[in-house]
């Protein structure tokens, strides 16, 4: 009885291996390039180091539940230069196997990604529901996600963040131009050693909250505003909910 529940364990774990796929290229880039990435849903970790190459490593797998010969249908398409890496997937399907366009997808594979870029390389990273973590380094960083959710760490220079209703924790370290756009989404942004900025804020039905700093959050017929300025203003926030929540926390 061992032996077979050992011989089938072992028969699933084959089937699961089988129906996996994988990819990894390396790009070498001037320092300052700039790395794309438009993702449907998986993973997303970027991590930064000092040499001018960039590093991608997916794996593609099939979500729970369903077809694994979907995993096939899946390619992954890099284009490159001395100062640009894109990657884009695309689906190569029949459109009763995927329940029409990308509104059926539930069944679409998953493709987890770990990238490796140089520290000042700028981010432009776009996803249906990915899941991020993010380090980034001092290019810029470019997020839009329909419904994400992690942690974008070490932000020193101008963010975009836009997610409809995604959850993300940012630690900005050194302070630029930051705008955050959710819908009905939750924001958390944690700053450190701030200075000479400013913030615009509105929200239709959401909320804000600030601590660290005394900013009035003044109460509209619809929703709440802010208006601060501390010292020159040139690092300017810019932040705008309809239904969600956007968290400011100054740390000095």
């Amino acid at each position: 009885m061992r032996r077979a529940l050992t011989l089938i364990l072992v028969l699933i774990s084959a089937t699961v291996f089988a129906n996996e796929r994988t990819f990894e290229q390396s790009f070498d880039v001037t320092a300052d390039a700039e790395f794309s990435l438009d993702c449907h849903k998986g993973t997303i970790r970027v991590r930064t180091h000092q040499a001018p190459v960039i590093q991608v490593r997916a794996r593609i797998y099939p979500d729970q539940g369903h077809d694994p010969e979907l995993v096939d249908m899946v390619r992954i398409e890099p284009r490159s230069g001395s100062d640009y890496v894109a990657i884009e997937v695309e689906y190569e399907r029949p459109e009763e196997r995927f329940g029409g366009l990308l509104g059926g997808s539930a069944t679409l594979p998953l493709i987890d990604f770990e990238i490796l870029v140089p520290d000042d390389a700028a981010l432009k990273l776009s996803s249906h529901k990915c899941e991020f973590d993010v380090e980034a380094g001092t290019g810029l960083v470019e997020i839009d996600s329909h419904k994400g959710k992690g942690t974008i760490r070490d932000v020193r220079n101008e963010l975009e963040l836009q997610t409809h209703a995604g959850r993300f924790e940012v630690e900005v370290t050194q302070l630029a131009d930051l705008s955050v756009e959710t819908h009905k989404g939750k924001i958390a942004l944690e700053i450190h050693g701030a200075y000479d900025f400013s913030i615009r804020g509105d929200t239709h039905g959401g909320d804000f909250r600030v601590d660290g700093r005394d900013v009035q959050i003044k109460k509209e017929r619809h929703g709440h505003s802010i208006d601060y300025r501390e010292g020159s203003g040139h690092n300017r926030i810019r932040l705008s909910t309809h239904a969600g929540s956007i968290g400011l926390r100054f740390v000095n």
